[in-house]
């Protein structure tokens, strides 16, 4: 199982950012300049961790903490 700190440094890639600057109340707007880069991130998460789930999960997605939920990261 990976754990939070594990999540935000994938994240950190994936967006090219420091890690640093993701926690669980990071917005997910704050992060990405615009949807496509949001979807990105979520399809390389997904292909990453294994897991899929559909628009009609993340449309109540607002911050990084409600993501880690949706991958049930701790």
């Amino acid at each position: 199982m990976v754990d939070e700190k594990q999540f935000f440094s994938d994240m950190a890639n994936i967006l090219a950012c420091p890690a640093e600057q993701i926690n669980a109340k990071t917005k997910m707007l704050d992060l990405v300049d615009n949807s496509f880069t949001l979807v990105e991130l979520i399809i390389e998460m997904q292909e990453l961790y294994g897991i899929s789930f559909g628009q009609i999960e993340l449309k109540t997605v607002e911050n990084v903490g409600q993501l880690q939920e949706l991958f049930n990261i701790d």
